[in-house]
């Protein structure tokens, strides 16, 4: 670039008396020579740069450096020739990223020279091989009208978009419930208590929709960037089912039974159904459901694969399912003594949801969803799922024992006016308390550490030794490096203080009555109840528990 010489030396006008010195212009570079003025000479380089600023060359770089230089000049009262400012032409870089989706610019002003100019952006967009469908036409003009820029992105590709991975819909029918209503004698029609979900030869189990492949994207140099293909899965190979001749995306049923949904395909098992489990089958282990129309009699212990419906009532067993488990009577497990050697001699498992009359004295684990009508006492639960007691009829309380769930329990009450210890917990806790404190430290010492080096950078004297000046600047460059990190972890703290205060969605709900001795922990928040208090629903807030009637 070029440009005309702000003034020649015939037309520099001299600089008014007292200033110890007279600019002289010659093509880009503006001189200042030291003379003997009658009026007192400037002291210091901050005055001198004050009267280039108020000089017609303002508009010229200023090489502060060079000042001290003519401080001594004019002090000395010796005569010397200094350059003091320079014409600088605007300067520019435009970077492509090293995946090549987008491209930007940095820019220096102009110093008396040429402007940046709109041809010199897109010659150089198009010498980089940009393409200029890919240009960001506003973001060409903003960096023509800012007087500098650090990393302005003026070119974007369009990312690819990721296929969809394959899924696997069931086409069956969920398991019906028909429990029935009790009359004022507590009495129920068994006979409607539970109905199994039976699939025929041919019916369809399970349809895969297919993965896709993606949509291709394009880089700012043109080039096409290929997607994420979806991830694809295939039916695994089960009994009881097999693919559509006429369809290899629809799973049918090859025999009658009872079908098992799991991730990826359908198992249909033939149902053993027996009158009860006693001394005539003695322990069971089943590759399959069971159909139980009886009781499980004490000192039994009951596997399956799939489902478990007992007809009748548990007492004193080991029952476990992978699927669900529905017991249309209650649970009786015997009081730990104080020589036991199990600490419950009831236990019940179900890798699905885990329904009862009512449980007593057990241990109870399910994946899915625990119903229970009438009461959960003295037990130990964890479910994976909702808690609900007393909410499909039933009196619904929780009484003793602890009572655990990922998600949320709902009850009628919880605890007895006999004050029974009873300990209710919801959700996990997050950690997010601990993540925070460990980010503050981090920060502290960062902000120690810049701290420090400031009181570095005040003690060194601003000569114009070149090795002084370095190091100067390698820790002022420190200390930039030292703020952004901190900002960085502003934004984390920032969110993690958002996080932390945020509703949870896991709550306690009681419909009826809390009684005093109940301890509720909503994920890792403790709140312990003095006095009897009526219906509440509560969840976390912020960082305590909050109750709304």
């Amino acid at each position: 670039m070029s440009t005309e010489s702000p003034q020649n030396n015939e037309d520099t006008p001299p600089s008014p008396p007292g200033h110890g010195f007279v600019f002289e212009f010659s093509e880009n570079d503006l001189y200042a020579r030291s003379a003997v003025l009658e009026q007192p000479p400037p002291t210091s380089a901050f005055k001198i740069k004050r009267v280039f600023q108020e000089s017609e060359y303002n508009a010229l770089f200023l090489l502060e450096d060079e000042l001290p230089k003519l401080v001594t000049a004019v002090a000395s009262g010796e005569e010397e020739l200094i350059k003091v400012a320079e014409r600088r032409d605007a300067q520019y870089s435009i970077l492509v990223s090293s995946d090549k989706m987008e491209a930007l610019i940095k820019t220096e002003p102009a110093y008396g020279g040429e402007p940046l100019s709109r041809e010199a952006i897109e010659d150089t967009l198009n010498l980089k091989k940009v393409v200029e469908s890919r240009w960001i036409k506003a973001a060409i003009i903003q960096a023509l009208e800012c007087e500098q820029i650090d990393g302005l992105s003026i070119a974007q590709g369009i990312e690819s978009q990721s296929g969809t991975d394959a899924r696997m819909t069931s086409l069956i029918e969920a398991q019906v419930n028909q429990q029935g209503q009790e009359d004022d004698h507590d009495r129920v029609d068994h006979h409607q208590l539970y109905e199994y979900t039976t699939v025929e030869i041919g019916d369809a189990l399970m349809r895969k929709t297919p993965a896709t492949a993606g949509i291709p994207g394009t880089n700012v140099l043109g080039e096409p960037v290929n997607p994420r293909a979806g991830i694809d899965i295939k039916f695994a190979r089960l009994e009881g089912s097999k693919l559509d001749p006429n369809n290899e995306n629809l799973l049918l049923a090859s025999e009658k039974g009872h079908p098992i949904v799991m991730s990826n395909g359908v198992r249909v098992d033939k149902t053993l159904r027996l009158p009860q489990v006693d001394l005539a089958t003695g322990n069971i282990d089943f590759d399959g459901s069971i159909d139980i129309k009886g009781d499980i009699t004490s000192g039994f212990v009951v596997n399956a694969t799939g489902d478990i419906r007992v007809g009748g009532s548990v007492d004193n067993s080991q029952v476990s399912a992978g699927g669900s488990l529905i017991i249309v009577g209650g649970a009786l497990g015997h009081e730990p003594g104080e020589h036991s050697q199990h600490e419950f001699t009831l236990v019940l498992s179900a890798g699905m949801s885990l329904q009862a009359k009512f449980v007593s004295y057990g241990k109870l684990r399910t994946i899915g969803t625990l119903v229970v009508r009438k009461y959960i006492a003295h037990c130990d639960v964890e479910a994976e799922d909702e808690v609900l007691l007393g909410q499909q009829g039933g009196e619904g309380v929780i009484l003793g024992g602890q009572c655990t769930s990922a998600e949320s329990i709902t009850a009628n009450v919880l605890g007895s006016n006999a004050c029974i210890k009873t300990r209710i917990v919801v959700g996990v806790e997050s950690g997010l308390e601990q993540e925070l404190e460990a980010l503050q430290e981090v920060k502290d010492r960062n902000a120690e550490e810049a701290e420090q080096l400031h009181q570095i950078l005040e003690t060194i004297s601003p000569s114009g030794e070149r090795e002084t000046h370095d190091k100067a600047q390698k820790i002022s460059n420190t200390i930039e490096h030292i703020n952004r990190k901190m900002a960085g972890l502003d934004v984390q703290i920032a969110e993690l203080e958002r996080r932390i205060d945020e509703e949870s969605v896991t709550f306690v709900d009681v419909k009826k009555q809390l009684y005093p001795a109940v301890t509720i922990t909503i994920e890792g928040i403790v709140h312990s109840i003095e006095d009897e208090e009526s219906r509440a629903k509560i969840i976390r807030k912020g960082r305590q528990l909050q109750a709304t009637r």
